[in-house]
C-alpha cells in the first residue's frame, strides 16, 4: 500500500514540473540598427544605337601600268569590271590638265584644249562643248578618288592611246591623238642629219655647230617660232611657225645640237631608229641620251623605221609592218610616248605604204620638196634639205618668201 501512495506521489510531482513550473526563457534577438532610407532604383542605362557599318571598299585587283605623255602613274590600274582604270587626279596632273579639281558636288571638272570638261561619280560619260562623250564604264570612288576608264577616258578626250598587252602597260599620248588640224597654214620643215664638224657619212650630212648657231640665231632674229608636229593643233598662236627636223638620231644631235637648242629655246624632232640604238654603234645616240632627250621639253623623239632601210616601197607587206609598227612599240616603250611622226627612209615610200601607214602614225615626213601646208596630205609631209655649206643666207632664200 505504502509503495502505490509513492508512486502516485511521484507521477503528480512529474506532472507539476512539466505543466506548472516556471517558463523557460524565450531568447529575443538583439536590436539591429534603424533601417536607413532605402536607395532609389537606378534607370537603365540606354542601350546606345550603333551606326551602320560602312559598306567596305571592293578589292578591285591591279591592272596594267599607266603612262600619260611620258610620265608613269605611281598607282598604275586597277580592274573594275575588268576594265582597266587610271586615278583621275594622277592623270590630270601627267597630262597637264589646267584648274583640275573636284566639285561641291563629288565631281571633277578641269580645262582641256581650251574647253571645260566635266564628269562626276557614277557617270559613265564626260562632258564638253555642249556634247556628251560616253566612257566604257561609269566612273567610281575608290578609297576616297575618283578613277576612270583610261582607254575610253583617253580617246573621248582625243588623246593617242597605245595597249602594249605583252608587257600590261598603257600609253595615253596627247600628241598622237585624233586632234583637229587648222588647214592653210605656212609651215616650212628644214631637214637636217648630223651637227659636227667632223663629217659624219656623207660630207654634206654634217652641218658644222657654228653655222648651226648662226642659223639658229637667224631664225630667232626673223621672228620664227620652232615648234613639234603636235603643236600644229594650235599653230595659229605662231607668227612664223617652223618645223626642224634631224634624220638618223646622230650622237653629236645629243653633244653639239642640244646644247645649240637650250641656248635658243628651239623646240626640234629627232627622228630615230631602233637598230641603230641596239648595236650601239657610237655614232649614234644611245638609251640614256634619248631618254634624257625625250624628257626635255625641247626635243620630240619619233620614228625614222626600225632599221632605216633605204626603200619601203619595194617590200612585201609584213617588213612593212615590221618597220611601221616595231618602231613605234620600241620608241613608246623607251620614251613613254607613242610615236605619231614617220620619216620615210631616203624619203622612199608608195601609195602602199602610205596605206599601212595611217594605222599607226598620223603623218608620213619626206625629203626636199616645198613649204609645207597644214590641211595637205599629212602623209607626204615634205622639207627644204639643209646641207653641210649652207649658211643663214641660204635660210632667208627659202624662207624670206613665205613670211616675207
Amino acid at each position: 500500500m505504502k509503495c502505490k501512495r509513492l508512486l502516485a506521489l511521484l507521477l503528480l510531482l512529474c506532472l507539476l514540473q512539466a505543466g506548472c513550473g516556471a517558463p523557460a526563457a524565450r531568447e529575443t534577438a538583439a536590436p539591429g540598427p534603424e533601417p536607413a532610407d532605402a536607395a532609389p532604383t537606378p534607370e537603365p542605362t540606354p542601350t546606345p544605337t550603333s551606326e551602320p557599318a560602312p559598306t567596305p571598299e571592293p578589292d578591285w585587283p591591279v591592272g596594267p601600268a599607266v603612262t600619260v605623255d611620258g610620265h608613269e602613274l605611281a598607282s598604275g590600274s586597277v580592274l573594275i569590271d575588268g576594265l582597266a582604270c587610271a586615278a583621275l587626279d594622277e592623270y590630270a596632273a601627267a597630262a597637264g590638265f589646267a584648274d583640275a579639281r573636284e566639285t561641291g558636288d563629288g565631281g571633277f571638272a578641269f580645262v582641256w584644249r581650251g574647253r571645260e570638261v566635266t564628269l562626276g561619280e557614277g557617270d559613265a560619260a564626260l562632258r564638253y562643248d555642249g556634247r556628251t562623250r560616253p566612257l566604257d564604264g561609269p566612273v567610281a570612288r575608290w578609297h576616297g578618288r575618283l578613277w576612270v576608264p583610261a582607254e575610253s577616258f583617253s580617246l573621248a578626250l582625243e588623246i593617242g592611246f597605245f595597249d602594249d598587252g605583252e608587257r600590261q602597260h598603257l600609253y595615253c599620248t596627247p600628241g598622237a591623238g585624233a586632234w583637229a588640224l587648222p588647214e592653210g597654214y605656212a609651215v616650212p620643215v628644214l631637214m637636217y642629219h648630223a651637227v659636227s664638224d667632223w663629217a659624219v657619212g656623207e660630207p654634206e650630212l654634217s652641218v658644222r655647230p657654228a653655222d648651226m648657231e648662226a642659223q639658229l640665231q637667224w631664225l630667232t632674229d626673223n621672228g620664227w617660232d620652232p615648234i613639234w608636229f603636235s603643236d600644229l593643233e594650235h599653230v595659229q598662236d605662231y607668227d612664223k611657225p617652223i618645223l626642224l627636223t634631224f634624220d638618223d638620231g646622230y650622237l653629236n644631235n645629243y653633244t653639239e645640237l642640244y646644247p645649240l637648242l637650250q641656248r635658243y629655246g628651239a623646240k626640234a624632232t629627232f627622228f630615230v631608229c631602233p637598230r641603230f640604238i641596239e648595236e650601239e654603234d657610237t655614232r649614234f645616240l644611245h638609251e640614256a641620251e634619248i631618254r634624257e632627250l625625250a624628257a626635255s621639253e625641247l626635243v620630240d623623239i619619233q620614228s625614222h623605221s626600225y632599221s632605216h632601210y633605204p626603200d619601203m616601197s619595194v617590200l612585201l607587206e609584213e617588213h612593212v609592218l615590221h618597220q611601221l609598227a616595231d618602231s613605234q612599240l620600241y620608241l613608246t616603250r623607251m620614251t613613254g610616248r607613242q610615236p605619231f611622226v614617220f620619216c620615210y627612209p631616203c624619203g622612199n615610200e608608195s601609195s602602199f605604204v602610205r596605206e599601212l601607214l595611217v594605222d599607226y602614225y598620223r603623218f608620213g615626213v619626206k625629203m626636199g620638196g616645198d613649204c609645207y601646208v597644214t590641211g595637205a596630205d599629212p602623209t607626204l609631209v615634205y622639207r627644204y634639205y639643209i646641207k653641210r655649206f649652207d649658211g643663214a643666207a641660204r635660210l632667208e632664200q627659202l624662207l624670206g618668201r613665205i613670211h616675207g
